[in-house]
């Protein structure tokens, strides 16, 4: 929905909102991670998004701004968020 937002801005609004859906779920998975540190893991979390903005930086990769790349990191992302919360559920015992 967010690749394909230039045509429909009511799809970019509404891939915005699920994508950033993912963000609770990161936080409790490193906090799951990191037990007795809540402060490092909401840190940590909240630090990766500025490294993202960091290209935009620098005209070369504004290259790269076409909506196929778009929904071919979004679907990246989906699925190395699928594997961690994977591997972490056999790592950690939920306790909830």
């Amino acid at each position: 929905m967010i690749a394909f937002g230039e045509i429909h801005p009511a799809l970019l609004t509404v891939g915005l909102f699920i994508f950033q859906m993912t963000m609770p779920i990161t936080l409790v998975a490193v906090y799951l991670l990191l037990p007795g540190r809540p402060r490092s893991g909401f840190r940590l979390e909240t630090a990766w998004p500025i490294l993202w903005v960091l290209p935009n930086l620098f005209p070369f990769f504004k290259s790269f701004y076409h909506p196929n790349i778009f929904l071919i990191l979004i679907l990246l992302s989906a699925a190395m968020m699928y594997a961690g919360l994977y591997a972490m559920k056999r790592a950690v015992p939920m306790k909830f």
